[in-house]
């Protein structure tokens, strides 16, 4: 379309971008520069994006060994050892072994074997004093640890199967619908880039067309150039000229009276 000045003054009259006003778009092709589906690098990047037909492993043979192993390990069942540290530490109560020493050392003439009897039942009760206090200490945490497993190790072994379960599941769908998965995942994220040029597309379309330039400060600079013109400069210009015509016109028809 052949661009003329009329056309230009009227659509600058009117606000009109620069775009549309000088057809600017012969100089710079807005829509094909933002327009994606004139793309051919974009198509052919779209048609080349393929899924691999490499397989997701979820769950890999190292994670089944080791969770089969921690289910198999919180099975155990810890009641008869609970049991067997609940026993007594010594089949005899070594205290009442001490007092039955002192008895017998009480009852003997012999000096130096009731001392010796009496040493010995002194040992007795350090023995009970220092070495069955530490044995007695350490066989209580070693009940509270066994009692606190007995009540941990159930869960963790429901916990345990059932991950293994769902794991297992996962990934047998994995295997049979991976495809279909990437595939849909794929078009999805394809969708999403279209979608996201044709925003683009549109923004800078409305914004160039609609927007960006009025030329209305371009046609206010060009009618005050023409008022300043006409009024202040051609039209006194007119008035004298149209006096001197005037003038003339007078002299004349003056002098063409005389002359008669």
């Amino acid at each position: 379309m052949e661009i003329t000045i009329i056309f230009c003054y009227r659509n600058c009259q009117r606000d009109q971008p620069v775009y549309q006003t000088f057809h600017l778009h012969s100089q710079m092709n807005v829509n094909k520069i933002t327009n994606y589906k004139e793309w051919n690098d974009m198509k052919l990047l779209f048609s080349n994006f393929t899924v691999g037909e490499s397989s997701l492993e979820i769950l890999g043979p190292t994670l089944q060994l080791n969770l089969q192993v921690l289910s198999s390990i919180t099975t155990a069942n810890l009641t008869g050892h609970r049991v067997q540290l609940s026993a007594p530490i010594t089949k005899r109560d070594l205290s009442s072994f001490a007092d039955q020493l002192n008895t017998v050392a009480r009852q003997l003439t012999d000096p130096v074997s009731s001392r010796k009897i009496d040493n010995l039942a002194f040992v007795v009760r350090k023995v009970v004093r220092n070495e069955m206090q530490k044995l007695s200490e350490i066989r209580n945490r070693m009940l509270y640890k066994i009692t606190t497993l007995e009540v941990l190790l159930p869960p963790l072994n429901r916990q345990a199967n059932q991950s293994l379960s769902h794991l297992k599941t996962i990934q047998y769908f994995l295997d049979n619908e991976g495809w279909q998965i990437s595939e849909r995942t794929r078009r999805q994220f394809i969708s999403r880039i279209e979608s996201y040029l044709e925003e683009l597309y549109n923004y800078v379309n409305t914004k160039i067309t609609k927007e960006i330039g009025q030329c209305r400060p371009l046609w206010e600079i060009f009618h005050s150039t023409r008022f300043y013109v006409c009024k202040l400069i051609v039209d006194p210009l007119v008035k004298k000229e149209m006096s001197l015509m005037y003038l003339r016109k007078s002299l004349i028809i003056h002098l063409f009276y005389r002359m008669e």
